[in-house]
């Protein structure tokens, strides 16, 4: 039930007090000196577009319709574009939610485009107030207002207000975009109804707390004997309810660069989260959300589209199936997850919660993340296993704070099955090509929070495996200076199921691909095996030939020290990072070379043998040898840690600096 009154109000949060400044600027008023181009472009003069003020107002007011409560949110901003590069800034997007039974709607859309001509503004409205509607999927739409009259030095200006009745998470407030913001504020009016949540993340440093000031706002309440919600007439009285207004600031913020091996880079976007901790009806006890994660469990069990289906789906899925458990505890689970994906396909949404009852999952065959595993429970549960639930929040949506309790943060359902006492496996059914321990990458984010009846702990999500690789290539280098010979790679662990995956979907530059574009061997010649779901590598080999890839000098042969495994950059270029380096799982690759030269030819030089270590479990070693008429090289690197703090991160560079460096020697061959 959605609440329409109630009688306290907290924000978890410790504030300071400063003065409140003047808004940026006026909707609908700009002179001159606010449209000076060069100003802006010397100001920011690597960026296609700059904010000049983004400002928001939150706040509640009863539906006299319904009685229920909305939040509505006053949104004003202005931006300039500085380049030509930055005109797709001329569409403006707002999301907004919808469900099957209600939806956020957006009103009061006005704006203006400022062009300066001939030292003069022309402004220019914005008419077009409809716009183009696009599917984010799990709920999510998207609004695009196509602005017209946009050009390099267009200054945009738009309001609108966005009315919502999802109560139990404000919208959050991003202070940070991926171009600069010079200004950016938000203001809460928050009546005397609940008790939020206020988490920040990104490290915000300009944030300051201007105001906290206690306000009292005239509302009209449905009377209690009208009931809350439905049809209620014009049962009303007007009541004078207590609240505070909170607004933060924050200025001069930098445009957010993702880097490499960045998981997921809104993780350290400045912005700030609200979600409902406690609501409470006059009269009646508080309802609890996410103050504790006892009370997240309570409500997800008692959610029909949780616990509900999760309780019908035992039934559903084995008169589906009647699928019984064997001795074998991965076949069996191999074969739970087959029956699954067999009847229900994964629609690519993510979600927490079912939109539909397990019947009408079966009926449809397709269901979201949530409805897949929440059968896939079921049905173990019903073979006779313990099977239970894992939450998590996907890469993709963000990493949790494992000391806050949270509903909205969560996105994500799998499935965790006893193997031995309190030892549990994880398994995923939305995708195929993933044995049971193994979770797509998208999953991979830190940790899930295992809830039973009995128990609740966090759990490790991790591959169980390595990214394990080896190479390996025996060659022949001919007078001419063409190398001919075949490779074979081998994938183990969490590198062949990734291979895998690529190959069978047919995936942009998986292994075979890229084989095609490095060596331009014809994909039909391009042998793959062991692409079942085993322990054993997928093994991928093929012939090739180099032609004229050797260097000619007078009568001697140049090589690079690892032949087309050379290295000559190397991702972490840049001096500091200000986000942790992320990688999937623990990496180890290994190269073989085997050469054999003409009659005649002679190692004149060879690199000398070397290994090169540095903190977090780096380490690479070169060892190259020359016998029989042979040149032997064998290379070896390995990342034992999966995550690396931007205070590690020059280590981490330096030791891929050093290789690089190393794999500027070179193999000289003389020909006699």
């Amino acid at each position: 039930m959605r609440p329409s009154l109630t009688s306290l109000a907290i924000i978890v949060l410790v504030v300071n007090f400063s003065l409140a400044q003047q808004p940026p600027f006026e909707f609908g008023k700009i002179n001159p000196e606010e449209i000076h181009l060069a100003e802006f472009q010397a100001k920011y003069p690597d960026e296609t577009a700059a904010v000049i003020g983004d400002m928001a107002t939150c706040r509640f007011e009863v539906d006299s319709r319904t009685g229920y409560f909305n939040y509505l949110i006053d949104r004003t901003i202005r931006y300039i574009i500085l380049s030509p590069e930055g005109l797709g800034y001329g569409d403006f997007p707002i999301p907004f939610y919808q469900t099957r039974n209600e939806k956020e709607e957006i009103s009061g859309l006005r704006g203006n485009v400022y062009n300066l001509e001939g030292g003069k503004i022309q402004r220019e409205r914005i008419r077009n107030r409809d716009g183009l509607v696009n599917d984010l999927g799990n709920n999510w739409k998207e609004m695009v207002i196509p602005i017209a009259g946009v050009k390099t030095g267009s200054v945009i200006e738009l309001q609108y207000t966005l009315k919502s009745p999802y109560l139990h998470v404000l919208p959050n407030w991003k202070f940070q975009r991926e171009i600069p913001v010079m200004h950016s504020e938000f203001k809460l009016r928050l009546p005397s109804l609940y008790i939020y949540r206020v988490r920040y993340r990104g490290g915000i440093q300009n944030l300051t707390i201007e105001q906290e000031t206690p306000i009292i706002e005239t509302m009209r309440i449905p009377k209690p004997n009208a009931g809350y919600g439905g049809s209620i007439g014009n049962d009303f009285f007007t009541v004078n309810v207590h609240g505070t207004e909170f607004l933060w600031v924050a200025k001069d913020l930098p445009a957010l660069r993702p880097e490499p091996y960045t998981s997921n880079i809104r993780n350290y976007q400045a912005a700030m989260d609200f979600e409902l901790i406690t609501q409470q009806f006059p009269e009646s006890p508080p309802r609890h959300y996410s103050n504790s994660w006892e009370s997240v469990r309570e409500f997800l069990f008692g959610n029909k589209d949780f616990g509900g289906f999760l309780n019908e789906s035992a039934d559903a899925m084995f008169h589906a199936t009647g699928i019984k458990a064997t001795d074998d505890l991965s076949k069996d689970m191999e074969s739970a997850i087959h029956e699954i994906q067999k009847r229900i396909r994964w629609n690519n949404k993510n979600s927490l919660f079912a939109e539909n009852t397990p019947a009408e999952v079966l009926q449809r065959g397709s269901g979201n993340s949530a409805e897949v595993n929440l059968m896939l429970c079921g049905l173990l549960r019903n073979m006779g296993y313990k099977a239970e639930t894992v939450v998590l929040s996907t890469v993709g949506n963000g990493d949790l704070l494992y000391d806050t309790p949270t509903i909205s943060k969560l996105n994500y359902i799998i499935v965790a099955v006893e193997r031995a006492p309190n030892e549990y496996m994880v398994l995923d059914a939305t995708e195929s090509l993933w044995p049971p321990g193994f979770l797509p990458s998208r999953l991979l984010n830190g940790k899930g929070k295992f809830l039973s009846a009995e128990a609740m702990k966090w759990m490790d999500l991790e591959s169980p495996r390595p990214m394990k690789t080896k190479k390996s290539y025996k060659l022949s280098l001919d007078a001419e200076g063409n190398l001919n010979g075949n490779l074979q790679y081998e994938y183990f662990g969490y590198s062949k199921f990734s291979v895998l995956k690529g190959i069978e979907e047919n995936l942009p530059n998986n292994v075979v691909e890229a084989l095609e574009k490095k060596f331009g061997v014809d994909k039909t010649e391009i042998a793959v095996t062991n692409k079942d779901l085993s322990e054993a590598p997928i093994t991928i080999s093929a012939f090739i030939h180099f032609s004229n890839f050797a260097q000619f000098i007078g009568n001697e042969i140049i090589l690079p020290s690892l032949l087309f495994e050379t290295r000559e950059d190397h991702p972490f270029s840049l001096e500091e990072r200000k986000y942790p380096v992320h990688f999937i799982a623990p990496l180890s690759e290994e190269i073989i070379f085997e050469i054999q030269l003409p009659e005649g030819f002679k190692i004149s030089h060879l690199p000398k043998e070397y290994r090169i270590r540095a903190r977090g479990g780096l380490m690479y070693e070169y060892q190259p040898n020359f016998t029989d008429n042979t040149i032997l090289i064998r290379a070896f690197q390995e990342a034992t840690q999966t995550k690396v703090e931007p205070e590690n991160y020059s280590h981490l560079k330096s030791f891929h600096d050093r290789i690089v460096r190393a794999h500027g020697e070179k193999i000289i061959i003389s020909i006699n």
